[in-house]
Formats: structure tokens, C-alpha cells, sequence
């Protein structure tokens, strides 16, 4: 899967979701950089049970836009916050994230214009 976003998941949302289809893109766009600010606070200030907990947050909305891969950073976030692993590897993670989100973000907004 090369693409940030699995799109088959997305279209499959908008049939559902209909109407409310470009409300929770823009929810997910809205509430996404807030829970990314709160895991690199967490990060900055060590704060292992914050981080694992909006990494918690952001898997399963990310999982349910199809957002495979910013999930899967997002499980291994959260098993180093639950094991208290602030580390260089969690550093590596966590920016991987940020850059990974830019995508998602991208492709997102593709679909709200």
C-alpha cells in the first residue's frame, strides 16, 4: 500500500456517510494536529502516559479514514508510552509521524475540494 490514505476505505466511507462525508474529513483535520501537538508535548516534557494516551486517540480515527500507516505509528507509540520508553526510537517515531500526517493531511483535503 503506497498510498498514505487507503483510498477504497475512503470512498467506501463517503457512500455511508453520504452527507455528513466532508464533516468528518474536516473533524478528522481538525482534531488530528491536536492530538499530534499533545504526543510531541509529551515527548518534550516526558510524559509517557499523555503520549501513549493520544496516540491511542489518533490510531483509531486515523484507522478509520484509512489511514493505515499514521495508525500503525500511532500502535507503536503507544506501546512505548504504556512500557515508558522515551528514547531516541520514540523520537524517530514521533517524527515519522508528523511527516506521515502531512501526507494523510493532503490527501484528506483532496477529497473535501
Amino acid at each position: 500500500m503506497d498510498e498514505a490514505v487507503d483510498s477504497a476505505t475512503v470512498e467506501q466511507l463517503r457512500e455511508v456517510m453520504e452527507d455528513e462525508f466532508h464533516d468528518l474529513l474536516q473533524t478528522y483535520l481538525d482534531t488530528a494536529p491536536v492530538e499530534l501537538d499533545h504526543i510531541t508535548n509529551a515527548l518534550r516534557v516526558l510524559d509517557a502516559e499523555a503520549l501513549a494516551q493520544s496516540a491511542h486517540t489518533l490510531k483509531g480515527s486515523s484507522a478509520n479514514l484509512g489511514a493505515n500507516r499514521l495508525s500503525s505509528l500511532c500502535r507503536d507509540l503507544e506501546v512505548l508510552g504504556k512500557a515508558n520508553q522515551l528514547d531516541d526510537e520514540t523520537v524517530r517515531l514521533v517524527d515519522l509521524l508528523v511527516k506521515e500526517y502531512e501526507q494523510v493531511q493532503a490527501l484528506l483535503r483532496q477529497y473535501l475540494a
